[in-house]
């Protein structure tokens, strides 16, 4: 039962990394971004990346670079480690 808890938490996580690196990659072609795959994959993604950009705009304002994608990986990654270690 853990283990099967572990395992879907696991993969909703790696999920979401995927669709975070597909939203980076679309990013840099704005005719892809019309399409309206991307605009799903925008409706999942934007809620776990918003907080961070809203702190990487508090502490630096006049960065022209969007962290927040980097800041998402390593806050899902944390979240997998600490589950790891209640759950095992």
């Amino acid at each position: 039962m853990i283990y099967t808890l572990f395992r879907a938490v696991n993969l909703f996580i790696d999920l979401l990394e995927w669709l975070i690196f597909i939203q980076v990659i679309a990013s840099w072609f704005p005719q892809i971004r019309r399409n309206q795959i991307f605009r799903y994959i925008d409706l999942i993604v934007e809620p776990v990346m918003a907080p961070f950009r809203s702190i990487q705009f508090k502490l630096m304002p006049n960065t022209m670079i969007d962290f927040s994608p980097i800041f998402a990986y390593i806050a899902l990654e944390f979240i997998r480690r600490i589950l790891v270690n209640i759950l095992f």
